[in-house]
């Protein structure tokens, strides 16, 4: 597309793979495609056997040929603009089916080491964790498990315990019940969290009624009722709940770096700014919005300057009432001075 061509040939694709992937993924993926487009090549036969069968591959060349084709994401499907070739999709299904088969000999490698014959989400998650690889790819990409889990991390510094004193027991002194350090419980209840996986925390009932509510109100009154699956709120409510854990992970590291503990809602409204892309977190006002708190301080300014001015104004009323005393003084001062000639002439 950035070539302005109307044809994909196997090619784009193999530079995709080049540019997506990291260079070790890259290498063996492109490897793959070519392999799989040269077996195709080779096949003669024509029994009316797939392409997959003929390449060698089990991923069906039928739907990445579906999805190069869809170029438009607004009409889907439906609309296409450019042409694919017979080789084109065969190389991207080799592709795919190389990176699920990394991930699946990576579950299936945890699985063995803890001595289980069952794969599940968690271990998938868990081994694509693992590989460096394939976590900075799906991480670039944006994609998760739905319900996978966390990977288990405590940061060290809630590790740490202050040393405590003990003082030497009194004869007289009684056996008190026992009780945890602090944090102590606190540190079991987030490792056993860290390992549950496949499950929800909010209840489903109000969370069902916030989303048709939500739908109602954004849906025209004449308009007929709109119908939603069980499944849909299942998937939403798994999106949002990640969603919160994510940034609540952020944010924990946030007061991990200011040096403390305790969690507070600045550090979530600091991880929320970033995450939105403000460039200033500091300058958002409690309401989220951008030179409300300058507008205030504009106002206690001007009620500032008015206050300066009515100091003023009653330095200056002071000032003259000090004047009109200082003209007593004087006239009581002339007063004195003229009882003391009439007293000296009496003498």
């Amino acid at each position: 597309m950035l070539a302005k061509k109307r044809t994909l040939f196997v090619r784009e694709v193999e530079n995709a793979l080049r540019i997506l992937l990291p260079e070790g993924m890259a290498s063996n993926a492109v490897s793959e495609c070519t392999s799989a487009v040269a077996r195709y090549n080779r096949c003669t036969t024509h029994d009316g056997s797939s392409r997959q069968a003929k390449c060698g591959i089990i991923f069906p060349p039928s739907v990445t040929e579906k999805f190069l084709r869809a170029t438009d994401p607004v009409r889907g499907f439906d609309y296409s603009n450019i042409m694919v070739s017979r080789d084109a999709p065969i190389g991207l299904a080799a592709a795919l089916e190389y990176i699920a088969s990394i991930m699946l000999q990576n579950a299936s490698a945890r699985v063995t080491k803890d001595k289980r014959v069952r794969i599940t989400i968690r271990d998938m998650e868990m081994s694509l964790r693992q590989d460096s690889d394939m976590d900075l790819l799906f991480r670039g990409l944006g994609i998760t498990f739905i319900s996978g889990g966390v990977v288990p991390f405590i940061h060290e510094s809630l590790m740490t315990k202050k040393s405590k004193r003990r003082k030497a027991p009194t004869s007289d002194a009684t056996k008190k019940a026992h009780r945890f350090r602090p944090g102590t419980v606190s540190i079991r209840g987030i490792k056993k969290l860290q390992q549950t996986f496949n499950c929800l925390t909010f209840a489903k009932a109000p969370f069902e009624k916030c989303v048709r509510s939500v739908i109602a109100s954004r849906t025209d009154r004449d308009a007929p009722t709109v119908k939603i699956s069980t499944h849909v709120f299942t998937v939403l409510q798994h999106f949002i709940e990640q969603y919160i854990i994510d940034i609540m992970r952020d944010a924990n590291f946030a007061a991990i770096h200011a040096r403390r503990r305790k969690l507070m809602p600045v550090d979530i409204t600091f991880v929320d700014a970033l995450r939105r892309g403000v460039i200033n977190p500091y300058q958002l006002s409690p309401t989220g919005v951008l030179g409300e708190e300058d507008g205030e301080d504009g106002e206690d300014g001007e009620e500032g300057e008015e206050g300066e001015e009515c100091e003023e104004g009653e330095e200056c009323e002071e000032g003259e009432e000090g004047e009109d005393d200082d003209e007593e003084d004087d006239e009581d001062e002339d007063e004195a001075e003229d009882e003391g000639e009439e007293g000296e002439k009496k003498l």
